[in-house]
């Protein structure tokens, strides 16, 4: 048990910090949900869509990295709210899912007509509420 514990120990110390992975807010396609039209006396829906927000992660390196990743919501204090490992290839992209963030949200009021656009939550939205740290090192 002592020497596993250290040869863990020692990886971790051994581990060296790369930079070059590049973050952003990005769209993907998931599962379908309503928008839905607020009337006077009832709801209905008036489209679908199945675009979600997620933050994308890519390693512009020309080798492979493991990426720790933690997601924070903002508050008083902030708050982590996911963690997760990945391994990336050089070049390689991977967008990360936690929170669930649909693009579109909210109900179109009965004051406004049935046709407009949908309701649209912009990339500042998700930037305002949520944000990412994360290291990223060389693998052995």
């Amino acid at each position: 048990m002592f020497c596993m514990a250290m040869s863990l120990f020692a990886t971790n110390v051994v581990a060296q910090e790369v930079r070059g992975v590049e973050t952003r807010i990005a769209l993907y396609n998931g599962e379908s949900y309503d928008l839905m039209y607020e009337g006077r006396n009832y709801d209905y829906k008036f489209a679908e869509s199945t675009e979600y927000y997620g933050f994308e992660f890519k390693n512009l390196n020309s080798i492979s990295v493991s990426v720790a990743i933690e997601v924070y919501k903002k508050g008083n204090p902030d708050k982590m709210i996911d963690t997760k490992e990945i391994v990336l290839k050089s070049k390689e992209s991977y967008i990360h899912k936690y929170p669930i963030i649909p693009k579109y949200q909210g109900k179109i009021g009965y004051q406004e007509d049935r046709n407009k656009e949908k309701l649209a939550i912009s990339g500042s939205y998700v930037e305002a509420n949520y944000y990412v740290k994360y290291k990223a090192f060389k693998l052995q």
